[in-house]
């Protein structure tokens, strides 16, 4: 268990590197108005729908990085999953800012508020650009993690957290002859933050031998198939069970947002809650998915890997005990956070906003541990069967429950919290018994 907290605290701490750029421009959303809190919740909703979708596919390359750091050709072998993994950057980054651009579209069509929706787009003009940077954040993070220089990741957070923090105070309220810029001026400092990350990843990582001897992508206008179809057929799984999951979430958000603005800013809040604490069990995740890759070199399965699919799990409950308990004590004080200063009349706001967040705390066990047994199926390169499971009880468990408790019972927009839960309950106990009635195709001793 020593090495899956050592490795899942590197990956805890990059996770938290986007999730701290974005909890800081939704605090000071709501520090603005609720209209402006909102308004950032639909966009947000919908970038992190695009950034996990691809972000995913390079989570997916973790046991193709260690495969070749590990094999005898490491040199070529390295430089062609790195020069794969940048094109994936490259081709993500396109794809998205060609989605992003048409946000207030996208938005009316599922009939939002037009002002909510023109705003949300005004965010999304400056925040789209940060997407790019913020998924090569995440492939430079694995390189690095793996060749054991995880605490770059850390320093660079670190750095950029603070930046971040004074970029947004600045931006959105303005400073000497700086104007006052608000939500745009929020995605201004998203997109600074995220590139200066990446460029610190990349300074401090030339101080690790290995990274600074290797070549990381050479012609990357020559597409490896015979790579690249691999890497593919891995990840698209891992991409689909993450936008699955996201996309939900999104969709749960539009259904929310026909009940009004304030309980569209409360589940706003609870979403940014929920996107801070998922990045511990998401780490641990992540730390799995390498520590089985290294377990199981080639995909031959051993006791050992067996060893670190448990620990991680039991990493993960305990400190998905302690979580659960902290949200639900205090889920007040939470919300209290994201409360514009100054203002009376957010007492509705604050009411919806902790019970949801309760709520959240209730499911939250479930959700982190179904995410630490994909992150152990990914290591094992079983990604299809997860994926299945994983859509099965989002959409005809989870998505018809929420809807019912929403519209057939006075729980209304708790009730979207309520079927998701349970569909969260069901994915995970359905993993769980995967995991422990799984038989690998070969084994090796010890």
């Amino acid at each position: 268990m020593r090495e899956s907290f050592r490795l899942s605290l590197a990956f805890v701490f990059g996770n938290i590197a986007h999730v701290i750029i974005a909890t800081t421009d939704v605090i000071m959303a709501g520090w603005i108005s609720t209209e402006a809190l909102a308004a950032s919740t639909l966009a947000q909703g919908l970038y992190y729908l695009l950034f996990l979708l691809f972000s995913g596919l390079l989570v997916s390359t973790i046991p193709f990085i260690t495969d070749a750091l590990g094999s005898k050709a490491k040199e070529e072998q390295y430089v062609s999953v790195s020069t794969s993994c940048v094109q994936l950057v490259v081709a993500a980054f396109l794809i998205c800012l060609s989605i992003l651009y048409f946000t207030k579209e996208i938005l009316v069509f599922f009939g939002q508020d037009l002002l909510l929706s023109l705003e949300a787009q005004r965010y999304m003009n400056s925040l789209m650009w940060s997407i790019g940077p913020a998924i090569l954040f995440v492939h430079l993070r694995n390189v690095l993690s793996i060749m054991g220089s995880a605490r770059y990741a850390v320093i660079a957070i670190i750095i950029a957290a603070i930046f971040n923090f004074v970029a947004n105070l600045i931006l959105i309220f303005g400073f000497l002859w700086i104007p006052a810029l608000g939500l745009f001026g929020a995605g201004i400092a998203t997109t600074l933050t995220n590139i200066l990350l990446c460029l610190l990843l990349i300074i401090l990582g030339l101080m690790n031998p290995q990274f600074r001897e290797r070549r990381h992508c050479i012609k990357l206008m020559v597409v490896r198939w015979w790579l690249m179809l691999p890497i593919l057929k891995n990840g698209i799984p891992v991409s689909l069970t993450q936008a699955n999951d996201t996309l939900l979430f999104f969709i749960l958000t539009i259904v929310v947002g026909k009940f009004g603005v304030v309980a569209l800013a409360a589940h706003g809040i609870a979403m940014q809650v929920l996107q801070v604490v998922f990045t511990i069990p998401n780490g641990i995740s992540q730390a799995s998915t390498t520590r089985i890759s290294l377990c199981s070199p080639l995909g031959l399965y051993s006791r050992r890997t067996s060893d670190a699919g448990w620990s991680a799990l039991w990493l993960c409950w305990i400190v998905l005990t302690v979580i659960s308990l902290i949200l639900i004590i205090s889920s007040n004080d939470i919300v209290l956070l994201f409360v514009a200063r100054g203002e009376g009349g957010n007492d509705e706001l604050i009411m919806l906003s902790s019970l949801f967040v309760s709520i959240l705390g209730i499911f939250h066990f479930f959700d982190g541990s179904q995410m630490v047994l994909l992150g152990i199926f990914r290591g094992l390169k079983q990604t299809v069967f997860p994926m299945l499971l994983s859509i099965i009880c989002f959409w005809l468990v989870g998505l018809p429950l929420a809807l019912f408790f929403a519209f057939y019972t006075d729980l209304e927009a708790a009730g979207i919290w309520c079927g998701l839960g349970l569909g969260l309950m069901a994915l995970f106990s359905l993993l769980l018994f995967r995991w422990i009635r799984y038989k690998p195709s070969a084994q090796v001793a010890t």
